[in-house]
Formats: C-alpha cells, structure tokens, sequence
C-alpha cells in the first residue's frame, strides 16, 4: 500500500515517540499552563467559565494551508477509532476519577464533588492537518520581529493564495498518501494522530517545502510562519488537571496507561484492518 518505512519516516516516528515519552515523564499531568494563555473563558448553559480557543472573527488570521479531513473517508474512518479513544479515556476520568469523593480531607470534598474540568473534543467536520501556517494572528505573536512583519492580507489575496495553493497541490504534489504512525498524548494534553509521508514520491514533503515559499511570494513580505515539523490532527485535548493532587495523579496515572498500552494496540489494530487502508489515506484537497 506504501513505501514505508523510509529514513524521513523513521525520523518522524522517532518525534512521535520521544513525544510518548515525555508525556510519561510529566509528574502531575497536563503541562497545559503555556497552552491555556491563549485561550479565553466563556459561560458554558449553566453558567460556569469554561476555557475555549478564541473565535478569530475579525478576519487578521491565523492564515496558512489546511488539509481538512471531514470529506475523506478514509481518513474520517481512521479518526473516528482515535475519537472514541478519546471520548473513552474522558468517561473513564469523569466516572471513575471525578465522581468519587476526594481523599484530600472534608473541605477538598466539598469544593469537588461537582469539579468543573475543561477538555476540548475537535468536531469532526474541523479535524484536519496544518500543514504550514503563513500568517499568525497578531494576538499570538510575541516576537517582536514578528509583530513589526505582521501585516494584514485582504480578501483579494487571500483568494489569490487558495487558488495558487490548489494549483500547486494538484498539479505538482498530487495526492499525498499519509500513513498512520502514532497515536499519544502530548505532555500539554493534547491526544494527537501523527502521520507520516508514506509516498515513495514524498509528495506531502514537496507540498510542505512549497506552500510557504508560494505564500511569500504571493503577499510579497516576511511571514510571521509557524514551523510545523510534525505531519498531525490534534484528536482534543485536556485543558487542566483533575479535582486535587490524589485525582489528579490518578488521571496521570490513566494517560500513562493509555501511551503504554491503550493507544498502542489501537495503532496495531487500525495498521492491520484493510477496512481503513491499513491506517492511510490520500489528502485530496488543501485550502486556505
């Protein structure tokens, strides 16, 4: 089905798995704090704060080129089994984590009996790759170089860009075929799908070398790009940590277990059902 594995290939599953790692290492898991300065608090229907990404409606970004996955199939059918992992992993902390009673004394009883614990699950319709991000949002930047490069690009360009984008995808890198390689949590919460480029023609390699360099020229200025050196969709995430230091070293404990074991043997199984293409699929299509 592929040419895989290969040195590039090797190197990535290398990240992917040193990622594993690191997550396993974290002694009160998620390291979300960095994570969460960017996100912003919104009443949920019963009214409790609850942390969500930013909407970005004003039209200034982020900008970059975006495999969206909801319309492929294949790809759907091979998320949709990491999905489920994910969704199986937060029951499991809220049945068997968050609703039993605290063990850090009365007072840390009362306060979480009904803990509010934030997690993000991607809809299915936004699961998708970033394959480079060309211009940032000016609230993200923090380099000053990059402020002072950030520059607004108007609708016009913007279309200019897409066009040019497909273009270029279509006709010079094709389909890029991906294969699953990994499935983990990140130490900052996040439960991700990495992928790598199973191509013998590597053309998602192509896709990604390209795509900034057909950007720059495009707006004709510096970008403020963000490097993406992982191939990856980001599954959801867990914003913070659980209840008091007892759950909460119990829902380290679980991501351990799920980056050990869990996740593993849903890798070999998705790697080993011809159902999903062995674990890859083709991007189809690259937006703006």
């Amino acid at each position: 089905l592929f040419s895989y594995p290969t040195n590039e290939a090797n190197s990535l599953a290398e990240k992917y798995s040193s990622i594993a790692n690191a997550s396993i290492q974290v002694s009160s898991w998620p390291d979300s704090e960095k994570f969460c300065t960017n996100l912003v608090h919104r009443k949920d229907e019963e009214g409790n704060q609850r942390l969500v990404c930013p909407a970005f409606d004003d039209g200034h970004g982020p900008i970059g080129a975006f495999a969206m996955l909801d319309n492929n199939k294949v790809a759907r059918c091979i998320l949709e089994r990491c999905t489920n992992a994910f969704d199986s992993f937060v029951a499991t902390v809220k049945e068997d984590i968050l609703a039993k009673p605290s063990s850090d004394g009365p007072a840390a009883t009362t306060t979480c009996r009904s803990p509010i614990w934030d997690v993000i699950r991607t809809p299915e319709k936004c699961l998708h790759i970033s394959v480079s991000i060309f211009q940032e949002h000016p609230s993200l930047l923090h380099a000053i170089e990059d402020k002072q490069n950030w520059r607004s690009i108007d609708q016009a360009m913007q279309k200019q860009l897409a066009i040019k984008l497909s273009t270029h995808q279509k006709q010079i890198c094709k389909s890029p075929l991906l294969v699953l390689d990994s499935i983990l949590w990140t130490p900052d919460g996040a439960m991700i799908a990495g992928f790598v480029d199973g191509g013998k023609d590597h053309h998602y390699r192509s896709l990604l070398s390209s795509s900034v360099d057909i950007a720059r020229d495009t707006i004709g200025c510096d970008l403020t790009s963000r490097p993406k050196s992982l191939i990856h969709v980001t599954i959801g995430r867990v914003l913070q940590k659980a209840g008091d230091s007892n759950q909460n070293q119990a829902l380290t404990d679980l991501m351990r277990k799920y980056n050990e074991k869990v996740l593993p043997e849903l890798l070999k199984s998705i790697r080993c059902d011809q159902s999903v293409n062995c674990g890859s699929f083709e991007i189809e299509e690259v937006s703006l």
